[in-house]
């Protein structure tokens, strides 16, 4: 009976001891410094106190880990100490119970404290660690609980003040196992402007969570039916990257001092029209046997939105038989030979003297003889007057000389004086294509509508294309 009453006595002193610190230890974890500067010459604390979470990689190594201890106060220059201890089985009950917490100390078997628990501040001396190495295979074999492992930590034995909101850090380890997986994933898509026939190369990033210490190689796969699936889930019709047009490092490999590394994919412009292509990859392995692929960002739909520039299409030879129109006016100018016959001083003249309405205005109709992505085109207004110089162009295009699909309006910058030369832009569609019609709707002589054919001339006609 005597031994019962000297444990509850016991323990009623360590409720009351406790009740100061513990029971508002999980208040909040502001910066308490200016608060105490006026009161306390010196004051100590955990700047992570609390509950810490903190993930450990499991890679074969342990992990070292440093318990920061800040001294703050009025007086900067003050010498102190302090000491960091593990919290007693009794105490974390104790903590346990007025908390409604179910910590459990890790075995003392699965960390080791480096350094003295003593911390030592000189007068210049704001911060201190303790330095702890844990032991992550053996806290991976732990067995489960209901509550949670933590290798809990409490300031004490100091002559200064110790911050009783910030007395106590409880550590809480997780261990992982780290991932090697790709920065972007999904459909990721990357304009690419190429000039000339240089090769443009484009690089996708994978990364590894971890400060890295290893040497290792990733595998990078080309996989078709990535992009099969998103384009019948998402209604798109991207297409693959030609085989021909890129060539791309399928292993990637880190050295001890990469925490990121790159696939680089060169790609060559001259093998593409204006388009979105797609380059399907998947990352497949990971040489080191302690990280695995990340299973949910192992893939990419990797984008090249090609976006062709000027001197990378090709000038078409144009001859007489490549070239139509709806609205040839007979007698005035040279027809159709004025257009392709390199000589300005000629010229094509639509009808003025018979009125030819149509949708598409009076055009010139152009088939290519083969199939291109993207194109320019140029001219030359009438070398003696202005009368029928364009003002409004519209370009169309089509696969079969019958359907076509408007792929641009003009109406910026186009000559109005005689015998101006005029060069467009380039123009691409979402595909290839073998006709192109270039449509007057406006010009000098008026606008295209029911009651007016608005007529137009033009020189020599030029075009390129890719």
């Amino acid at each position: 009976m005597i031994k019962f009453q000297t444990i509850n006595s016991m323990k009623k002193i360590l409720y009351a001891s406790l009740l100061g610190g513990i029971l508002i230890s999980h208040t909040a974890c502001e910066d308490y410094n200016k608060e105490y500067l006026d009161e306390y010459s010196t004051i100590l604390y955990f700047t992570k106190s609390g509950e810490v979470p903190l993930t450990i990689y499991k890679t074969g190594n342990n992990t070292d880990y440093k318990v920061n201890v800040y001294k703050a106060g009025s007086d900067h220059k003050a010498s102190t100490d302090v000491e960091v201890q593990v919290i007693s089985e009794a105490n974390l009950a104790i903590y346990n119970e007025l908390n409604g917490k179910s910590y459990q100390i890790i075995p003392s078997s699965c960390y080791e404290i480096t350094n003295q628990p003593k911390l030592t501040f000189s007068g210049s001396q704001m911060n201190q660690t303790m330095n702890v190495t844990l032991k992550t295979d053996l806290i991976d074999e732990l067995p489960p609980i209901e509550g949670t492992y933590v290798l809990p930590f409490e300031l004490t034995n100091s002559k200064d003040s110790i911050n009783s909101e910030k007395k106590y850090s409880f550590i809480t380890p997780k261990v992982t196992i780290p991932t090697v997986y790709f920065t972007k994933t999904g459909y990721n898509r990357t304009t690419m402007n190429a000039t000339g026939s240089e090769k443009v190369t484009l690089k996708l990033p994978i990364s590894l969570p971890i400060d890295n210490q290893w040497e290792f190689d990733c595998t990078v796969a080309l996989e078709e039916d990535l992009l099969k699936d998103y384009n019948e889930k998402n209604g798109t019709t991207f297409r693959m990257l030609p085989l021909d047009s890129y060539t791309m490092n399928s292993t990637v490999s880190f050295t001890s001092k990469d925490d990121i590394k790159e696939v680089e994919i060169v790609v060559d412009p001259t093998k593409l029209v204006y388009g979105d292509y797609v380059l399907p990859l998947q990352l497949i392995s990971c040489s080191n046997e302690n990280f695995l692929i990340d299973e949910e960002n192992n893939t990419c739909l990797f984008g090249i939105a090609f976006n062709p520039a000027f001197d990378q299409l090709t000038k078409l030879n144009l001859t007489e038989d490549m070239v139509t129109s709806n609205a040839e006016e007979k007698g005035d100018g040279a027809g159709i030979l004025g257009l392709v016959d390199n000589n300005p001083e000629t010229f094509f003249h639509s009808n003025w003297s018979v009125k030819v309405y149509s949708s598409y205005g009076h055009y010139i109709e152009v088939d290519t003889k083969k199939e291109v992505g993207s194109i320019a085109f140029g001219y030359y207004t009438r070398h003696n007057n202005a009368n029928g110089a364009p003002k409004k162009i519209v370009l169309h295009t089509s696969n079969d000389g019958v359907n076509f699909t408007k792929l641009a309006v003009i109406t910026e910058n186009l000559p109005t004086t005689a015998k101006a030369q005029y060069t467009s832009g380039v123009y691409s569609a979402g595909g290839s294509f073998r006709y192109v019609r270039i449509s007057v709707m406006e010009s000098a002589s008026g606008k295209m509508d029911e009651t007016n054919s608005a007529y137009f001339a033009m020189g020599d006609l030029f075009l390129w294309g890719l």
